[in-house]
């Protein structure tokens, strides 16, 4: 995926995946996440340069068209809705293929779902403990179905 996108005060990061995924690992608020390739990452600069937030589309698994997302943001305003449409409608349905995308944190993480619910994510299962012992996971997927009633053009216009 090779088209980068401009929005005020905010830039879409392509093709230092290593660098992406340092960012996102090293500010991980729970588990440092283990990216083995292949692995993609998608940057979000401020107008200085700056990374703010990143997100790492991992755990491809081509013969069940599944991926998992990882990502932190220093502030959750450098994610602009261009920005989710490029990385899960350009390049996570589009360019990979994927038709179920996975995304995991803690139960406290509050700014984090309510992130994945405006991208359209529906809460899936607690795992209890998976994070030490009264440290539960939330686990969330994405559809492609469930992105396109969320996002086409139709039905934002319904909207």
């Amino acid at each position: 995926y090779n088209e980068p996108v401009y929005t005020m005060k905010r830039h879409l990061l392509i093709g230092h995946d290593e660098d992406v995924a340092r960012f996102v690992t090293e500010r991980a608020p729970v588990e440092r996440p283990l990216f083995k390739p292949p692995y993609w990452g998608f940057g979000m600069l401020n107008d200085a340069g700056t990374l703010v937030a990143g997100c790492v589309v991992h755990d491809w698994q081509p013969d069940f068209l599944r991926c998992e997302v990882s990502g932190v943001a220093i502030s959750y305003y450098a994610v602009s809705s261009q920005i989710v449409k490029a990385i899960y409608g350009g390049f996570i349905f589009g360019q990979l293929g994927a038709f179920r995308v996975f995304a995991r944190t803690e139960t406290t993480n509050n700014r984090a779902k309510r992130l994945l619910r405006h991208i359209g994510f529906i809460e899936e299962a607690i795992q209890g403990h998976h994070y030490g012992p009264q440290r539960h996971a939330s686990c969330w997927r994405l559809l492609k179905p469930e992105w396109e009633a969320k996002w086409s053009s139709e039905a934002r216009k319904a909207a």
